[in-house]
């Protein structure tokens, strides 16, 4: 197994902590494999849906979280350390630390994975320049 696998009483299963969705779907149906050779389960085969990608993308500079002015964002240091940004399009929310690491997490394909990875990119860009003409 890639990642670890939760069984609902629903039937439902999910995958977390794998990096593809081959490695999901692989974990998945060794899961069902497992429970339909225990007897647990009749055998069927599994459908993957990806509901949630979930990345970790480093920037080389630290990000002056002070400085971002983007709409839905909140940044209350005293509560949590990251800047939380929702964005519309891409669809996605990022967890902006000062240190230059983002999480970003609610989208669904690669491709939106890589346009919120340039959106939030951007975004850190604007934050440093606005930190650079203020000093």
């Amino acid at each position: 197994m890639h990642g670890k696998t939760t069984i609902f009483p629903s039937g439902k299963l999910i995958s977390v902590g794998t990096t593809t969705r081959e490695q999901a779907k692989h974990d998945l149906q060794e899961t069902v494999d497992t429970l339909s050779q225990a007897n647990l389960i009749k055998p069927v085969s599994v459908t993957a849906n990806v509901r949630n990608i979930v990345a970790l993308l480093t920037l080389p500079n630290p990000i002056p979280l002070e400085q971002l002015e983007e709409p839905n964002s909140i940044y209350e240091p005293e509560q949590f350390p990251a800047a939380v940004v929702k964005s519309n399009e891409p669809k996605a929310t990022y967890l902006i630390f000062n240190s230059g690491k983002i999480i970003i997490s609610g989208v669904k394909t690669e491709e939106e994975l890589e346009e919120a990875a340039e959106a939030v990119t951007r975004i850190a860009a604007r934050a440093e320049k606005k930190s650079q003409d203020k000093a």
